[in-house]
């Protein structure tokens, strides 16, 4: 993809992160907000000097390679990109370590695997998790998270953090925490009045240093993602 083509994809546009440190982006229930990711893959990448280290915890990397393709990027792995995939397999590894011990031991080899490849990082460091929240279904618990959080904020890194909230108590929690220490959300929700030919959902940017957030609607299609500004849903209709 020629830069000038990623300058005309007008969600590239609205994924503004530049000079932000961390950004959330939050799926509502019922909402599906995973288009999101590979946007930005490439929007980073065809930034040369940044690079990306990428835990998959919700969706396969071929997916993600898939969905870059659409969008006219290939996808090579140890290319200015290093993936941490089937993370939940470390928990048959540690399966005669004591249970009140497993969510601590857990969070120490997700951060000693991610560490391993951001030291070797030497451009821009990103790091993406796609669905932070997935760490709550191997065990870990929400204050054990909030440390892993915290200590990742902390480092010279960009931090891009999926999430989703459903009807799970432990989810919102972990959700409306990173909401709160995040300088950017990209927020996907469902429509309220249910599903539409016109419109898959909408699209919230909440900026913290902007008190006037924006909001758009999309539409999700088999090969791309059209955003558009509430009102000219008519287009999409033909």
């Amino acid at each position: 993809m020629e830069r000038g083509e990623v300058c005309n994809n007008k969600l590239i546009q609205i994924l503004n992160i530049k000079d932000q440190k961390v950004i959330i982006i939050k799926e509502n229930h019922l909402a599906e907000a995973q288009f999101i990711i590979p946007h930005l893959l490439v929007k980073i990448l065809n930034q040369s000097y940044s690079e990306i280290c990428f835990v998959t915890l919700h969706k396969p990397l071929q997916h993600y390679k898939t969905c870059c393709k659409k969008l006219g990027y290939k996808l090579v792995e140890n290319n200015r990109i290093f993936c941490i995939e089937n993370f939940h397999e470390i928990i048959f590894e540690l399966d005669e370590t004591p249970k009140e011990e497993l969510s601590e031991h857990i969070v120490k080899e997700f951060l000693k695997q991610v560490m391993s490849i951001l030291n070797q990082l030497n451009r821009e460091r990103y790091l993406i998790i796609d669905d932070i929240t997935h760490l709550l279904d191997l065990g870990i618990e929400i204050k054990h998270i909030m440390n892993l959080v915290n200590m990742l904020i902390n480092m010279n890194i960009t931090c891009i953090f999926g999430t989703h909230k459903s009807e799970e108590k432990k989810d919102e929690i972990v959700s409306n925490y990173l909401e709160r220490i995040s300088d950017i959300v990209f927020q996907v929700s469902p429509l309220k009045t249910g599903r539409s030919e016109a419109v898959s959902g909408f699209l919230h940017v909440l900026r913290q240093d902007n008190l006037k957030n924006e909001m758009y609607h999309y539409k999700t299609n088999e090969n791309n993602v059209e955003v558009f500004e509430p009102g000219e849903t008519y287009k999409y209709l033909k």
